[in-house]
């Protein structure tokens, strides 16, 4: 990993690990054989091992001194947030798609996230599937305005709630909620 990033420096290792993720999961994607799938996935884990030092690094790095426990906890929660609602989606495009659209959604939407999910919206309400897609035009892929990232949050939060009462089977509880009784 030093020599990585020696060598492609701050940027160019994040950006690396990021074009090899995407190369990963069309492989993953176009290929049928349980061979190329072993292999994608083994480089896969190793970018993001590169992937995530390399972020932790560059992000203690512009944060205070004395503010770095916040900025590592403050990370750490919103990748277990953004992991935990791209496995459930994950598991939704799954369940109504199958894994190669799920693959080549993700490997495709690398670097054009807002296009990607864009068509994944779409072909998700062509089958009649509940969607929703929201884009920030003023904003690049990670927020920068706190309005905006309050909604988000809120959104998400609820898209959540909702789908954790449909899937515990609790629909009517989560329509009255919505009615407001």
């Amino acid at each position: 990993m030093p020599l990585i990033a020696a060598r492609l420096k701050k940027h160019g290792t994040i950006l690396a690990a990021m074009i090899t993720f995407a190369l990963c999961l069309v492989v993953l994607g176009l290929l049928r054989h349980w061979l190329a799938a072993l292999l994608a996935f083994a480089v896969l884990r190793a970018a993001f091992a590169v992937h995530s030092a390399s972020y932790t690094v560059y992000s203690q790095e512009i944060v205070e001194p004395r503010r770095r426990e916040v900025m590592s906890g403050s990370v750490l929660m919103a990748a277990g947030l953004g992991i935990g609602i791209i496995s459930i989606t994950g598991g939704f495009i799954i369940r109504s798609f199958d894994y190669r659209t799920l693959f080549l959604a993700a490997g495709l939407g690398i670097g054009r996230f807002a296009e990607g999910m864009q068509i994944l919206y779409e072909a998700s309400r062509a089958k009649g599937i509940p969607s929703g897609y929201i884009l920030y035009r003023d904003e690049p892929h990670v927020l920068q305005r706190l309005e905006n990232q309050r909604d988000l949050l809120n959104r998400s939060l609820e898209w959540v709630r909702r789908f954790i009462s449909v899937a515990a089977g609790d629909d009517k509880k989560s329509e009255n909620h919505k009615q407001g009784h």
